[in-house]
């Protein structure tokens, strides 16, 4: 029997699934129509693995880490109530993988960005006005735009 070892990290309760080739066809067998949804699953997530890898090779770190953090904004868990993004150093680690860069690489761009006053170092924390990235994302071709599948980015206040 073949041993996997992985590493991974979910933001909510995950359960992972392993069935051996024998154990799958079986699945399939007895229960079409979920196995039909494990495999809508995984082609779902073989898309965005496969749109991550055109970004990595296509895009520069600036590039994927505007991306990263307007789609990062898109979700509350990430945005203060006034619409700020707010990154510590949990969320930093997090973000360097989702921009696929070095946090060397992703510390040099953000370092940047607070020379440009697009972003506010406060204590450890960055916070971030997704807003003042927009003159950036606008510099993006569009099908880049596109992927980001964020909501309308409001102002925040730094307070």
């Amino acid at each position: 029997i073949p041993r996997f070892s992985t590493e991974a990290r979910a933001d909510q309760d995950t359960a992972t699934l392993f069935l051996s080739a024998g154990r799958f066809r079986a699945f399939v067998r007895e229960q079409p129509q979920h196995a039909m949804s494990l495999i809508a699953q995984v082609l779902t997530e073989r898309s965005t693995l496969l749109e991550k890898l055109r970004e990595l090779t296509t895009m520069s770190v600036e590039q994927r880490l505007i991306v990263s953090l307007s789609r990062m904004a898109a979700f509350d868990t990430f945005t203060r109530d006034d619409g700020c993004l707010v990154l510590n150093t949990n969320r930093y680690r997090l973000l360097c993988e989702l921009v696929g860069a070095t946090r060397e690489s992703v510390s040099l761009v953000l370092g940047r960005f607070a020379g440009e006053s697009l972003i506010e170092r406060k204590g450890s924390s960055l916070i971030v006005r997704v807003d003042k990235l927009l003159h950036r994302i606008e510099e993006l071709p569009t099908d880049d735009l596109l992927l980001t599948n964020s909501t309308p980015i409001a102002a925040c206040q730094v307070v």
